[in-house]
């Protein structure tokens, strides 16, 4: 893998895959509409041939000549966007800007070897129970905006695959966890709320409905099963699912915090969060992603969450 780009790599996840390239020895260029820190939330200093293109995904001009400039044999596209005001907006960003990309290394990118075009869960929509863990054969059917945005990115990704030859590889990834992770995810939020009643901020941890249970995967494991796909040419082509192949509900997740930090603070159910108890279970299995590449998680699901946790904790101690 001698140079990568990733978009969207200022993110949660393009941060550390950034990370790991250089690790590699790769020479990285990640393009994003936000700044690129030094530092990552787990204090790991970013060192290497990295260059950040300050770029919007949604100027073909701009990016035309960014993939003429920078010539990478490996694209990670990561960037996209999670919540707006109108499914537009949604599709704009997460199926439009696909299209520039895509067209952009059509037409100038004759040295790449693979595109990754990272998908999600959501696409998947509500599945029974003789369905689990949920493979690749299952047919989508979104009920969340931003999963119908994604899927229509998929498709879009496949067709270019199909009528163009580009050595497209796309997967739906399942919850990502993990240091650095935003605090409006579920993971991050509870951790979060722990380490400010242990640190004297907060008297109570403000949860939404703890029913439903969902497969968790570290944002290392991920981007390591990224990196693998980009280096397998059997993959091109393929779905993938990277999941854990187990469930872990919001009351264990409370249940693993309460463990790690020692403390038993008073639970308050927020309506904000949520008024439906759901109760849907989204568990993936990443078999094929081990067949063809050889994947697998590696790292546990506590011992991620202890590493939220242990963020969470430093951060509001420093405020101390």
């Amino acid at each position: 893998m001698k140079r990568a780009l990733v978009t969207g790599a200022a993110g949660f996840n393009g941060r550390h895959l950034v990370s790991q390239l250089l690790a590699e020895g790769v020479e990285a260029h990640g393009v994003d509409i936000a700044h690129f820190e030094p530092e990552n939330r787990t204090g790991q200093e970013i060192t290497g041939s990295y260059t950040h293109h300050t770029i919007d995904l949604a100027e073909p001009e701009r990016l035309d000549a960014l993939i003429d400039s920078v010539q990478p044999h490996h694209v990670f596209h990561l960037a996209g966007l999670i919540r707006a005001d109108d499914y537009g907006r949604l599709l704009a960003v997460n199926e439009g800007c696909t299209r520039h990309l895509l067209n952009a290394i059509r037409d100038r990118g004759s040295c790449v070897d693979s595109i990754i075009i990272p998908g999600s869960a959501a696409e998947i929509g509500p599945v029974s129970a003789d369905l689990l863990p949920i493979d690749e054969t299952i047919d989508p059917c979104p009920v969340s905006d931003y999963g119908r945005s994604k899927a229509a990115q998929s498709d879009l990704a496949a067709r270019y695959q199909k009528e163009f030859g580009l050595p497209v590889v796309r997967t739906r990834t399942f919850n990502i966890t993990g240091p650095g992770e935003p605090p409006a995810f579920i993971c991050s939020a509870f951790a979060r709320g722990f380490a400010a009643v242990a640190t004297g901020g907060a008297h109570e941890v403000e949860v939404g409905p703890l029913g439903s249970q969902r497969d968790f995967v570290d944002v290392r494991d991920v981007v390591r099963a990224y990196r693998m796909a980009a280096k397998t040419r059997a993959a091109t082509g393929k779905l993938f699912h990277i999941a854990s192949g187990h469930g872990i509900s919001g009351e264990e997740i409370l249940n693993l915090l309460r463990s790690i930090s020692g403390i038993q603070p008073p639970i308050v159910r927020n309506p904000a969060f949520g008024e439906t108890d759901d109760r849907s279970v989204y568990i993936g299995s990443g078999s094929r992603a081990e067949r063809v590449f050889g994947w697998r998680p590696e790292i546990d699901f506590e011992s991620s969450l202890r590493e939220v946790y242990g963020y969470w904790l430093s951060s509001f101690g420093d405020e101390v």
